[in-house]
């Protein structure tokens, strides 16, 4: 059971990761799409609900809240049903230590990799372009003006304020490490108390509330469901169904099936204005029961609640499981942090260029030209992803474990 909970949460992160890159995409090319309902009267293929899951890149972020939770938590609480409490916190000790680094390092070279692109004109012909995503394209000033704000956004504001101004991707690097702290946190807390996973449910649910909305902490109700799912997993073990009786075991799957599709509905929640009829009904039951009145802070609600119910299910249904547990899956969760840090810096560089170039070749229209250069991008996207998981995560995580880390009793075989 262990290894089969691991591979479909890497291969659900690895999805996420590729959602997002298309969400990025379509805010560049097809800014009109991001409501419900476009203001031109136009109808696009992802403002309708289930088909828009392809560029959901609010929900794939949430996703991978949640996945980040789940992961953080499943090793420790399958020792503590083991009853190998040492082992917990010797494992959570070096995590503990790692974890700011094995976020810091790839980001600040990712974020000096934008720098050095800004200051030698690579963003120039994104800045033409008036589209959503190019807006926030950095803009080169003097080099030591320039450095000197990347030192301050990248050991500060972004871990504080969640801005970058040569990364704006950056913005979760805040999130993930609050979020796994916590997550640490609640840890050590199920070590002295067998029974606190009611407090692990109270503070999910309470980071779920209006008041939590308003100062924009919702999205670490993902970390404590994600861990509340391992919990389930490890410790409560979750009811299957009968091998032996096929209509109790249809049952059982088409139920969860049938909350999957909902989760899906919920998923589809537009990120700009919810002003179509599918899915103003969402927005009118958050404001309501909710009390949440902003459509910024109900997208959020919506997808956080979304992701944790698609975890939750595909937990219960082995078939997802092993569709996401595929090789190619596992691949692309291995490098979805990667591709996460690079593909902004491809589309804003080479895609600008590129797409400038196309867009006045006789007899190509805007709409081929585009897709063109989502093609170009998403390839060179995964390429660079390849190699940077190999040559700069995989080194840098290597160095982490050797210097920055005090070793514990248990030595480095606790971190595999």
């Amino acid at each position: 059971m262990a290894k089969s909970i691991i591979t479909w949460v890497e291969g659900l992160k690895g999805l996420s990761g590729i959602v997002i890159v298309f969400n990025h995409l379509r805010m560049c090319f097809w800014p009109e799409s991001h409501d419900a309902i476009s203001e031109d009267g136009q109808l696009y293929l992802v403002q309708l609900p289930f088909v828009g899951l392809v560029c959901a890149g609010n929900l794939a972020v949430r996703l991978y809240f949640v996945l980040s939770g789940f992961s953080l938590c499943y090793r420790p609480l399958q020792l503590l049903e083991e009853n190998r409490k040492t082992l917990v916190f010797q494992r959570t000790s070096r995590s503990l230590q790692s974890r700011f680094w094995r976020l810091l390092v790839p980001s600040a070279v990712a974020s000096a990799v934008s720098l050095v692109m800004a200051q030698l004109g690579a963003f120039t012909h994104s800045k033409t372009i008036c589209r959503a995503f190019f807006d926030t394209t950095p803009v080169a000033t003097s080099v030591a003006a320039d450095v000197w704000l990347w030192i301050k956004d990248t050991f500060l504001d972004v871990w504080i304020v969640g801005k970058h101004h040569f990364h704006d991707s950056l913005w979760c690097m805040k999130i993930l490490l609050v979020g796994s702290y916590l997550m640490y946190l609640l840890v050590a807390l199920r070590v002295e108390a067998r029974h606190s996973y009611w407090v692990w449910i109270a503070i999910g649910c309470a980071l779920l509330s209006p008041a939590v909305a308003s100062i924009g902490a919702t999205d670490l109700a993902g970390f404590v469901f994600g861990g509340i799912v391992a919990f389930v997993e490890v410790n409560l073990a979750a009811a299957k169904p009968s091998t032996t009786s096929l209509i109790k075991r249809t049952t059982h799957y088409a139920a969860w099936f049938a909350l999957f599709i909902l989760s899906l509905l919920l998923g589809s929640y537009p990120s700009g204005e919810a002003n179509a009829p599918w899915c103003s009904w969402m927005y009118t039951l958050v404001r309501c029961v909710i009390g949440i009145e902003s459509t910024r802070q109900a997208m959020v609600w919506w997808m956080n609640v979304s992701a944790i119910l698609i975890c939750i299910c595909i937990s219960h249904l082995p078939y997802l499981q092993n569709a996401l547990s595929l090789p190619c899956m596992m691949y692309l969760g291995k490098t979805s942090f990667a591709l996460f840090l690079l593909h902004p810096l491809i589309l804003r560089s080479l895609g600008g260029h590129l797409f400038s170039m196309f867009s006045h070749w006789h007899g190509i229209g805007y709409d081929i030209a585009a897709l063109i250069m989502v093609a170009i991008v998403m390839v060179l996207s995964l390429i660079a992803s390849h190699f940077w998981n190999i040559y700069m995560e995989g080194k840098a995580h290597e160095f982490i474990e050797k210097h920055l880390i005090l070793e514990s009793d248990a030595g480095p075989a606790l971190v595999k």
